[in-house]
């Protein structure tokens, strides 16, 4: 047994272990330690596993209310399955996560909502160990939570959901059918039907319906070899046209409206430019360059030099590190980033340095002739517990014992000492944020509902009046279908303006009504989903593209509000802009309004550094905003720093005046209320239902008296983090999301989506989405976009619950970080899978969590994000040949999205449809991914091979070689019929 070990950056471990060789104690030179304690299940109970994490060095070292050591406990049945795992409440007793039952065939037959117990088998007051020590796992009170449903070949064919919601899959000679059915309150019972057809060389066509006559389909014409050729959106004049190369990279495309886009490679297969071309002939080209390890060393724009990289040197970083200093040499990590401005106004150097543990340490950015940077500190598990960050500001994070942030406390120079400016959080059973306290009283509460988990309530109040008490209602598929506000029977004296809405969907989970604030606003959408109607944008107009224009998913205007596109589906002009400039990734850099000029730049991951705003006329009046750190602003009023919880922005502070606000936010994450420090209502947003606004003096004149009363009390500048908490430009009009920038107004991004651009066959599984303009699905109640590339579920907690289900179907030690999303493996779990191989040889799950322990250790990284009725994987840079060139991943996935696969049947020798394991459709994108990460993807040439039954089958080569049925494998590979295998599936047949 290995008893000392020393990391590549120089930690040295040392391991003791028990009479039978199991691992009781990990200790790392720089105090780090775990110490696991086991009981072996009997007589049915289940085996268990105790994790104690330090996190301070000692007690002294512990922060008062904070825990030295952090704990953990996993149960496990005798098949190896995990069936609960555990965690301490800091307000007391437990929370069980994944508590789940199978059946005799080990798959899962039932899975529990979350939830916590504070008494357990006649005790009081329980924690992990007392837990430990009864061996037994605390049963919840209601048997609530998802309930499947197999056929007699072990095949999933029903769910159904707590909301009501229910999913059944049926098996046809050509493809498969979903027919999902729930409760809407206005519309009743709502049925959705999806067809996919499908044939050997792929999918051909995807039909939506509502049972009831209405389908909407979308044709896919691929060539021989499998490669996508045509792609018709319903509704679509003419296809979006493709072409591959010999070894199936993609060379051309034509997107009627949009351009041509050429690609081009190296003798290494690496994609080596990009060049897009308009309609009219304009061209713009992406030039790439890179290292031996195939790491991207620069990006050229039309032969302009844009972005330098520089990895694995430590580089001379001018910012002193707060807390522990950067190592030396970081191997394998980004050093160092010089970005040139296209505009010629503000290039940029970013400077990173590293732990020993590889975590970073210290963020530096110099752009406009001064340097900015941030600084972590890292407890000894690996919690950021304080920062700091520029011009002073220091932060305190408390942590409570189960994990979860407690508190927040600032220091600053306009300070007279610490301030707690979040002086305390409670999680529900799940982890979600049930109650923030601010100061002075301020709070706001969220409900949610016991058995879906949805977001009902939002309660908040400050200065002894309450600013928020807003009852959500769901239909049975996640939609809101009512909000009742509870303070409109009286107002509180401060201007409030009624929240309460009512709102209507289709068959598709489109937004159709919107009735709310004195208006009710109807929208249409075409069968690509495009708007036809949007009473937001002119009431009753229709909107509809020129009668000659190449495609109609260009957004379009109406007669009175006139919206242009160039050539390559960029907007040009609108009511508000006079003309745009885009540089050759697609991104905006410069607007022109009537009277302003405003330009923009960007590091290289796309993130915003800077606005800088030109009024005609009078350059020496420009103001210039700079945006260098995530939680740092630099605008012509002064500076502003942020505390955010996750992605969740909550305070703001404004440097020299030493004020700061908070954010009280709506269901989508929107600003609903800007409070100050004292309690008092500053803002208030009202938010139609693609993000424009209404004027609150407008519906509630009593606003005005009210905000001129506290005019000493209002923010230097009006908050730019408004709808879905993005940055609104207010001399444009538009939302910068990360990406793309999005236009309210239209309701429609204001260029195509690059990721839908760079991988046409994303088209095959969202065509939604594939018309390349639509926000969120065209569901802005129920999703958000997060970039601007895709939409995901708002508070995707669940959504991250749900992949690590899935991903525990094929490797049972995998977690999912509730709040970064962090994908990790149990290390005692895989202990307890090794004592059951050791007697059941076969039981370990080995190829399982081989895959996601390949996924883990990369040093690139995989994104698993959700896409609707997807299970698809591409490289995270469009740029680059991704299946040549070692890079991210991201992999799309939809956990109900179950397609029928040719299984063959070794004991009869027959071959037959049937529907997977979800672990095994995640568990085939992942490696897809590994194959990405590493550069080394097989490409989609097409093989002949022969399926397991013999006959002669055609595939990608990539495809036959996932699977493990042909291709091009390697030595290493690891296979979907090796997790068929291991989990006791029959094989693939084919591709």
């Amino acid at each position: 047994l290995v008893s000392r070990q020393v990391t590549p950056l120089g930690v040295a471990v040392t391991y003791d272990y028990d009479s039978l060789g199991r691992k009781i104690a990990e200790r790392a030179d720089d105090g780090a330690e775990k110490r696991f304690s086991y009981r072996l299940g009997e007589a049915g109970r289940p085996s268990l596993i105790l994790t104690a994490k330090r996190r301070y060095r000692s007690a002294v070292d512990t922060p008062a209310g904070e825990s030295e050591w952090i704990e953990q406990l996993s149960a496990y049945n005798a098949r190896g399955n995990q069936i609960a795992e555990l965690e301490n409440v800091a307000e007391g007793g437990v929370r069980v996560f994944n508590f789940a039952l199978y059946n005799r065939n080990a798959k899962e037959t039932f899975r529990w909502t979350p939830f916590s117990r504070n008494s357990f088998q006649g005790e009081t007051g329980i924690d992990l160990r007392k837990v430990f020590d009864m061996g037994e796992i605390p049963r919840p009170a209601r048997e609530v939570g998802n309930a499947y449903t197999y056929d007699a070949a072990a095949r999933m064919v029903h769910e159904t959901h707590p909301s009501g919601k229910q999913s059944e899959l049926r098996y046809e000679p050509w493809g498969t059918r979903r027919i999902t059915t729930y409760h809407d309150r206005s519309a009743g019972r709502v049925t959705t039907e999806e067809w996919r057809l499908a044939n050997e060389n792929g999918m051909a066509a995807m039909v939506v319906s509502d049972g009831a006559g209405t389908n909407h389909v979308a044709r896919f014409v691929r060539d021989t070899f499998g490669y996508l050729r045509e792609i018709w959106l319903p509704g679509e004049d003419s296809p979006r046209r493709l072409v591959y190369n010999s070894i199936g990279d993609i060379e051309h495309q034509v997107i009627p409206g949009m351009g041509e886009y050429f690609y081009f490679y190296d003798l290494r297969g690496r994609q080596s430019a990009k060049a897009r071309v308009a309609a009219e002939g304009g061209t713009k080209v992406l030039t790439s360059t890179y290292d031996f390890l195939n790491r991207k060393l620069t990006e050229s724009e039309d032969g302009e030099l844009r972005v330098e990289f520089t990895y694995d040197e430590g580089v001379a970083i001018a910012s002193a590190a707060a807390f522990e200093p950067p190592v030396a040499r970081p191997l394998d990590e980004t050093t160092r980033v010089v970005t040139r401005d296209p505009n010629g106004l503000f290039d940029a150097t970013q400077r990173f340095g590293y732990d020993r543990n590889g975590r970073m340490v210290l963020n530096e950015i110099e752009i406009g002739g001064q340097r900015y940077a941030e600084s972590f500190h890292h407890t000894l598990d690996g919690r950021i517990d304080r920062s700091t960050g520029p011009r002073g500001l220091s932060s305190k994070f408390a942590l409570g014992p189960d994990q979860n942030l407690r508190s927040v406390t600032i220091e600053h120079p306009d300070f007279s000492g610490p301030e707690k400016v979040i002086e305390g959080i409670l999680y529900n059973p799940e982890g979600r944020i049930q109650r923030i306290d601010y100061r002075a009283g301020a709070f706001t509460t969220m409900s949610y509902d016991p058995e879906t988990l949805f977001l009902t309530r939002i309660v908040s109040e400050a200065a002894g009046l309450p600013l928020q008490d807003l009852a959500m209602t769901f239909n049975g598929n996640g939609s809101i279908t009512e909000i009742v506000d509870a303070l409109a029977a009286g107002d509180p004296g401060r201007g409030h303006v009624d929240r309460s809405g009512r709102f209507g969907y289709d068959f598709k989970n489109q937004l159709v009504r919107f009735e709310r604030y004195g208006v009710d606003a109807r929208f249409e959408y075409s069968a690509a989903g495009t708007f036809t109607r949007n009473d937001e944008f002119e009431a009753g107009a229709t909107l509809a593209g020129a009668a000659d224009a190449p495609t109609r998913l260009v957004p379009a205007g109406s007669a009175a509000k006139v919206y242009s596109f160039d050539g390559l589906g960029q907007i040009e002009s609108s009511p508000t802009l006079t003309g745009a400039t885009f540089d050759a990734q697609g991104r905006l850099i410069r607007a022109r309004t009537a009277a302003l000029e405003v330009f923009f730049g960007y590091d290289q991951t796309g993130r915003r550094l800077y606005k800088r705003i030109v009024p005609d006329g009078t350059p020496a009046a420009a103001q210039l905003y700079l945006f260098p750190l995530e939680t740092f602003e630099v605008g012509p009023r002064g500076e502003e720093s942020f505390v955010n919880i996750g992605t969740t922005r909550l305070v703001r502070m404004e440097h020299g005046t030493g004020r700061w606000f908070y954010y009280l936010k709506d269901h989508l994450d929107s600003s609903d209320y800007v409070i100050a420090s004292t309690g008092v209502p500053v803002e208030q947003m009202l938010y139609r239902a693609y993000g424009t606004e209404h004027l609150p003096e407008t519906l509630n004149p009593a606003w005005s008296t009210h905000v001129a009363g506290v005019s000493a009390q209002l923010p230097r500048e009006r908050t730019h983090h408004r709808f879905t908490g993005k940055y609104l430009d207010d001399d444009t009009g538009l939302y910068y999301y990360g990406a793309r920038y999005y236009d309210p107004a239209l309701g429609r991004f204001i260029s195509p989506d690059p990721l839908y651009v760079a991988d046409p066959e994303r088209c095959t599984t969202n065509p939604i989405a594939c018309n390349l303009f639509a926000y969120a699905n065209n569901n802005p109640l129920a999703f958000i976009d997060p970039t601007g590339l895709d939409g995901v579920v708002a508070g995707d907690e669940a959504y991250r619950r749900q992949v690590e289900e899935s991903l525990q179907r094929i490797d049972p030690t995998a977690r999912v970080d509730r709040e970064t999303g962090e994908i990790s493996q149990s290390w005692l779990h895989g202990l307890w899978l090794d004592i059951v191989d050791f007697f059941c040889p076969g039981s370990g799950y080995d190829a399982g969590r081989d895959l996601v322990s390949r996924v883990i250790e990369s040093e690139q990284t995989t994104t698993i994000q959700f896409s609707a009725s997807d299970a698809s994987v591409v490289g995270a840079d469009p740029t680059v040949d991704w299946t040549t060139t070692a890079g991210d991943a991201v992999v799309r996935y939809d956990p109900s999205f179950t397609p029928a696969l040719a299984e063959f049947d070794p004991a009869t020798g027959t071959v037959s449809q049937q529907t997977p394991d979800p672990g095994i459709i995640l568990g085939h994108e992942l490696i897809h991914a590994t194959h990405v990460m590493a550069g080394q993807v097989s490409g989609l040439n097409p093989v002949i091979y022969n399926g397991l039954d013999g006959s002669v089958q055609v595939a990608p080569d990539e495809e036959a070689r996932t699977a493990g049925v042909g291709g091009t494998s390697r030595p290493d590979d690891i296979t979907e019929n090796d997790l068929r295998e291991m989990i006791g599936l029959n094989p693939r047949n084919h591709y």
